[in-house]
């Protein structure tokens, strides 16, 4: 018998070992193959601010330093300080609503409307939220809300605000009242 030469034995044994590899398994003899479903599911949903940068607080809407109130003062909401601004799922109805504040007096016959409340001597000073810039759409909640269907980006929704004249002079100081802003989607 001939045996081949080196440098062709070496060149048999290089196939021979690269066929093996190729063909080399774990040991099993047959293999089996499922479909993994990889899913999720979107629900409606609304929150305050935007998918980047969500809100913690609404800021605060601020009639400025008032010397008198011989007349009625407005003011508008801007982002950080009163406007809402709110993203929700694309498609998604909501409302938004504006109670009406955490000085409000009386019952429901005898509603004295939104006041703001001098900390220290309990005086009063009435105002209002409105949905638009001509002051005729009340901003409060149920049909006084603010409805829309979302796009899926931000809205930035203003608050007009309307602190009321008085025939007296208020005491001086500084008038706060708190309200809860509430989205329903």
């Amino acid at each position: 018998m001939v045996s081949a030469p080196p440098r062709r034995r070496r060149g048999w044994a290089l196939a021979l070992l690269a066929c093996a590899l190729a063909h080399a398994s774990d040991g099993r003899a047959e293999t089996v193959t499922q479909v993994l479903t990889v899913r999720a599911a979107i629900t409606p949903g609304c929150w305050f601010g935007t998918s980047r940068t969500p809100l913690l607080s609404l800021g605060t809407i601020d009639f400025g330093t008032v010397p008198r109130l011989d007349k009625d003062v407005k003011t508008k909401s801007s982002v950080g300080a009163g406007t809402i601004v709110m993203t929700c799922t694309p498609g998604t109805q909501f409302r938004v609503d504006i109670n009406d504040g955490s000085n409000t007096s009386g019952m429901l016959m005898w509603y004295s409307g939104r006041q703001l409340k001098h900390a220290a001597s309990g005086n009063v000073l009435k105002y209002d939220l409105y949905r638009d810039s001509g002051y005729s759409q009340r901003w409060g909640t149920g049909g006084e809300g603010v409805q829309m269907t979302a796009t899926g980006g931000p809205v930035e929704l203003p608050v007009y605000a309307k602190l009321q004249s008085t025939t007296t002079q208020p005491t001086p100081g500084v008038y706060t009242d708190d309200l809860i802003v509430t989205v329903y989607y």
